[in-house]
């Protein structure tokens, strides 16, 4: 009964075209985390930056850096840095992706048990093809807009994140995700399987 290690990983675009845009909400979540839990120390691992707290060693962050929709190799390399790490033999690793949801209202958070259907989601979908359903997912609403052009839903989720919804983003969605990191240190959530998704794949 290894302990579990949680790797929280966002998905979204690179900060320097897409920064405060809705599709990279996990960035901004990610980043607020990180910054008020004192996770600021770099802890290299072969070639990927890992965001990590002396005080806390069962736990590391980590953002992902390539585009969305290709995010799986990344996310993966990232992920098996630290299972084939010896430095982490005596836990049990655990991936957890952050990433926007269109289907949640603003300020609703759902977690995904492994096995989940990815639901469409570009980024999933990769994170899937790459490592398969293994790991648990923390989807954050950003609500989505009237129209259901694609290429409106494209300009909404890229469009930047305005101040009010930010507000609620740092305010609520913050402390819920904080709760749920710990909830899952602790074991609730990362050992559940979704089943009817698993007999799907059979």
């Amino acid at each position: 009964d290894k302990q579990p290690f949680l790797l929280i990983c966002s998905i979204g675009n690179p900060e320097q075209h897409y920064k405060g845009t809705r599709h990279s909400v996990g960035h901004l979540i990610l980043k607020e985390i990180i910054n008020r839990q004192n996770f600021n120390q770099i802890l290299k691992i072969g070639n990927k930056n890992y965001y990590s707290n002396e005080n806390r060693p069962n736990l590391l962050f980590y953002e992902s850096t390539s585009l969305m929709n290709i995010s799986g190799k990344n996310v993966k390399d990232a992920f098996y840095n630290i299972l084939n790490n010896s430095k982490f033999i005596n836990y049990n690793p655990i991936l957890i992706v952050l990433h926007d949801e269109l289907d949640l209202k603003l300020g609703k958070i759902k977690v995904k048990k492994q096995m989940s259907s990815h639901r469409g989601h570009n980024g999933l979908k990769s994170i899937n093809n790459n490592i398969g359903g293994g790991f648990n997912s923390i989807s954050i609403g950003i609500d989505r807009p009237q129209s259901r052009n694609s290429n409106e839903v494209a300009n909404y989720v890229l469009s930047k994140i305005p101040n009010n919804e930010l507000k609620i983003l740092t305010d609520e969605v913050v402390p819920k995700v904080e709760t749920i990191i710990e909830e899952m240190l602790n074991g609730k959530y990362i050992y559940e399987v979704n089943e009817t998704n698993t007999r799907k794949h059979k």
